[in-house]
């Protein structure tokens, strides 16, 4: 019989990247041989913020685009392998149905931001089958005192590993077990799509915008880019006036054959960058400090570092070609080790 695996991270956000590195995490444990399941948990503070966040709002154009992307969303969970009705507390979570825990990717470990509930369950706290974290990461911790439930939480798990080295940094200031630095769920396999999408229904070449901000240079500069290559605009995810088409209410599903179709890709995400380098895509990534911690070691480790904006495009980066033979080199001795983590540290769970 197999063994019951439940996964524990932010899989029900109107979020892309939060979207796929649940789906990828559990469709991994499946071909490995385990019967996984997304806990589908997210505590009231957290799921209220999300919900006020995105259907409070006094204009009625911005209503309406969020609530055909809620439902775009609500369609696409649909993949998942759910175990059950969203639960917002811990109690509610049928523990005998799992025999042990995946706690990650995402950033579960942020515990500045107070719209996460500051939820201890996401350390293992409250959790009653063994446990491991998968890809973890802490996002952008403004620094100071780390809370005891944090400090204490990193002993509830059997094995520690993380997205990057700022979440290795703070296992190592709680813990004296050190975290494994592993690559997010999204790059364990080589699989993209999960469901063939419609065509985008655009018959001519697009540069893809799929970024929360950007500086005037850079939209100046894209632009510019973007009418010189004879390249059309097109905004996923995130609403930009300034591009010639909006589609910032496809779903998951749709929002990746966006990306699959695209001539040039424009992003300010981690996973918008991950997508790129997944897709083979030519690309540039606006910094700024929500992503610093993500993104930096990602395009550090591919050798990627000269894509990274830091207020303006470089014009000589976006007409250079990517070595992408080099880069997946890179990527599967990291994906590699990966995969070997998650399954040797469950089999131990289970010996």
């Amino acid at each position: 019989m197999k063994k019951r695996v439940g996964i524990l991270t932010f899989h029900d956000g109107i979020n892309h990247g939060a979207f796929f590195q649940a789906y990828y995490l559990q469709n991994f444990l499946h071909s490995a041989g385990y019967d996984a399941t997304i806990v589908n948990y997210k505590n009231r503070t957290h799921r209220l913020a999300e919900l006020k966040s995105f259907f409070l709002t006094k204009r009625p154009m911005r209503l309406l685009r969020n609530i055909v992307k809620f439902r775009n969303f609500r369609r696409d969970h649909q993949l998942f392998k759910l175990d059950g009705p969203l639960k917002t507390r811990v109690d509610a979570i049928r523990q005998q149905d799992f025999d042990a825990y995946v706690i990650g990717s995402d950033i579960v470990w942020n515990y500045t931001f107070d719209w996460l509930g500051n939820d201890p369950i996401y350390y293992g706290h409250g959790l009653e089958r063994p446990r491991i974290s998968y890809a973890a990461s802490c996002g952008p911790i403004d620094g100071g005192q780390i809370p005891e439930y944090v400090r204490t939480g990193f002993r509830n798990f059997s094995h520690i590993s993380v997205r990057d080295r700022y979440a290795a940094e703070l296992v190592d200031r709680c813990h004296d077990q050190p975290a494994v630095r592993v690559v997010d769920p999204t790059l364990l396999v080589n699989d993209i799509m999960p469901a063939r999408a419609s065509s985008t229904a655009l018959s001519q070449p697009y540069l893809l915008v799929y970024a929360t901000m950007l500086t005037a240079a850079e939209i100046a500069e894209t632009r510019r880019f973007a009418s010189e290559q004879g390249l059309k605009t097109v905004c996923v995810g995130y609403q930009h006036d300034w591009c010639d088409i909006d589609r910032t209410t496809v779903g998951p599903v749709q929002w990746l054959n966006w990306f699959e179709q695209a001539s040039f890709i424009v992003t300010s995400t981690f996973h918008g960058t991950i997508f790129a380098i997944k897709f083979r895509k030519p690309f540039i990534c606006s910094m700024n400090p929500a992503i610093l911690n993500k993104v930096g070691s990602l395009v550090s480790d591919l050798g990627l570092e000269d894509r990274l904006s830091r207020d303006d495009f470089d014009r000589r980066k976006m007409l250079e070609a990517i070595d992408y033979d080099a880069v997946f080199a890179r990527l599967e001795v990291q994906s590699s080790a990966s995969r070997d983590f998650l399954k040797q540290s469950l089999a131990k769970l289970f010996e």
